[in-house]
């Protein structure tokens, strides 16, 4: 009898202890964002938001999807050197902006659609410039799942 008593005991000590583990892991929040600086250096996966913060004024960044990647496989010759194109929202307080950005300095997209995109936006005294799409495609039918991008930017104070 007192080995059953003890069986059970151990039993409910290692439920207990189980438990106590996954409450502990659903109570800790896990924080989605992180802090930025001017003129840093950020990357952004699909989904992730920044904070930017400079004296009093602060904003919120968020990649929000890839629209469109037609940037020339690497290796390959291509006609055009292709673009990507990004939407982010960029918000401070009540206000906020949806905005579609392109990765090429000679935007030669023929689609009108695209045609008059910018590789940054202004927002208030600051520009948030579009650098990099990472990975780049390597083949020619692109097959890159849109959670695998990662977009990077920088800040810079105009």
């Amino acid at each position: 009898m007192k080995k059953d008593f003890e069986v059970i005991f151990v039993i409910f000590l290692f439920i207990l202890i189980i438990f106590v583990f996954f409450l502990k892991k659903k109570t800790t929040p896990k924080q989605d964002f992180s802090f930025i600086s001017i003129n840093q250096i950020f990357n952004l996966i699909k989904g992730q938001k920044v904070i930017f913060k400079d004296n009093n004024f602060e904003f919120e960044i968020t990649f929000l999807n890839v629209i469109r990647d037609t940037r020339c496989p690497k290796n390959f010759n291509c006609m055009k050197p292709g673009e990507a194109v990004i939407e982010i929202e960029i918000s401070s307080g009540t206000q906020k902006n949806t905005v579609r950005l392109v990765n090429s300095k000679i935007n030669a997209s023929f689609d009108y659609e695209y045609k008059n995109l910018e590789e940054f936006f202004e927002f208030d005294n600051y520009k948030l410039i579009f650098l990099d799409l990472k990975p780049h495609p390597i083949k020619e039918f692109n097959n890159i799942f849109k959670t695998n991008y990662r977009a990077q930017f920088k800040i810079e104070k105009l």
